[in-house]
């Protein structure tokens, strides 16, 4: 029976290193990079494998990482800075919190290096959760942004009036906090070419109105988790063709002109 089970187990264990490279890049495309790299060790194949996957995924927190893990992570930066010119790379998430003996500059600018680098190697996804993602002009070259802020985590920043992303068409904002409304419309009125737009849980708290205004804008999603006094005012968005608003409290909402047709779904659910 133990060898039944031994021979079986060895028979899988062929056919997932008999996958073809496209399907591990799949599978790897879930995982972080420490435990692709923790994977890779596993078979001579992966070993190089790893390096040129077109996804990369960085996840870290000091705090919760022992010192070892920590320099460790940073090695991991390093070497994907090392990635060939003539690699693609579809999307980069890069989630971290850098606090406390690791908030040093060098540590704070290798990050951004890495997004200026993978920019080059025609980027299209940047999932980003880190305080200095303004830091980067790498920034106007990608055409979608996905920007992830921890409740722990500082408004969303002083954003620069120079801040462009001339190709950018999908934006996500979740859990972000804003200033004040002029940084929100600083951030909108950077996207000339913005077609979709998601803003979950996002705070307003301190903000009497926010207004979206945006000629190209195709699909619009907005979900409304905090009771708050301001007023949300979409404003000539006269391309818009999928509108969805849903909201746990009432808020004050102004619709000027929607084009026809448009698919529009409000839920208020107090």
């Amino acid at each position: 029976m133990d060898s039944f089970t031994l021979s079986t187990k060895l028979i899988i264990q062929n056919r997932f290193s008999e996958f073809p490279d496209e399907l591990l890049d799949q599978i790897f495309s879930y995982l972080p990079a420490k435990d692709i790299v923790r994977t890779s060790a596993l078979s001579k194949r992966w070993r190089c494998l790893w390096t040129s996957f077109n996804f990369i995924s960085f996840d870290f927190d000091p705090w919760n990482e022992e010192e070892e893990e920590a320099t460790s992570f940073l090695d991991l930066i390093q070497r994907e800075l090392l990635i060939p010119d003539n690699e693609c790379i579809r999307k980069l998430r890069l989630h971290l919190d850098m606090h406390g003996p690791f908030y040093t500059y060098s540590n704070v600018m290798m990050p951004m290096s890495l997004v200026s680098k993978a920019a080059k190697h025609q980027l299209a996804e940047l999932d980003l959760s880190f305080r200095h993602i303004w830091e980067s002009s790498a920034l106007s070259l990608i055409t979608s942004l996905k920007l992830y802020m921890t409740p722990a985590a500082p408004p969303v920043y002083n954003i620069p009036t120079s801040i462009r992303f001339p190709r950018l068409k999908a934006l996500y904002l979740i859990c972000a906090k804003f200033q004040n409304e002029h940084s929100a419309q600083l951030l909108f009125s950077a996207c000339p070419v913005l077609k979709e737009l998601l803003v979950d849980k996002c705070s307003w708290n301190k903000i009497n109105g926010v207004t979206i205004s945006i000629f190209t804008l195709h699909t619009l999603t907005i979900y409304h988790h905090v009771a708050s006094n301001y007023c949300l005012k979409i404003r000539y968005c006269s391309n818009l063709r999928f509108f969805k608003l849903w909201s746990d409290s009432l808020f004050e909402i102004e619709i000027c002109s929607l084009p026809f047709p448009c698919y529009a779904r409000v839920e208020i659910m107090p």
